[in-house]
């Protein structure tokens, strides 16, 4: 069922060059926007709690604070965001890690941006929702979209 409001999306990355190139991509697809970004990990944490997004894209390797203290800080609950990790360390001792700390999907961004950009648009148009990606939380977004 689709949303009557526009999917609410944070990214957290310190990349300046791939904020603005998840965010146009993002922001292209129906029934879905970026509503901040946070380029620490400190800043995400304040953006997650100040504007309760419905998804949260997190890097791992940020200053003032790493993905995984974001994580760590902001645990899953049944009212949080989809949280997602998108980063280019995708060793399984990394990616376990971040299921630990709450991750629901970890995306490689060498390799599976492109399945993030399908997943936001099936939520985005009610295809999927974001209870049914929690509840088939805790993989790699490789292993589900296959």
């Amino acid at each position: 069922m689709k949303s009557e409001h526009p999917l609410r999306v944070l990214i957290a990355e310190d990349s300046p060059a791939v904020q603005d190139t998840f965010a146009r991509t993002i922001n292209a697809i129906p029934n879905v926007r970026v509503e901040t970004q946070a380029f620490t990990g400190r800043a995400a944490i304040a953006a997650l709690r100040k504007t309760r997004p419905d998804i949260a894209l997190i890097d791992l390797s940020m200053p003032d604070g790493s993905g995984f203290e974001v994580l760590e800080t902001i645990r899953r609950d049944e009212e949080g965001p989809l949280l997602i990790v998108i980063t280019f360390h995708s060793e399984a001792m990394i990616r376990a890690r971040c299921f630990e700390l709450g991750a629901h999907l970890f995306i490689d961004k060498a390799d599976d941006t492109d399945k993030l950009f399908d997943l936001l648009a099936r939520l985005g148009s009610g295809e999927a929702t974001i209870e049914e990606e929690k509840e088939s939380a805790n993989c790699d977004i490789a292993e589900r979209h296959e």
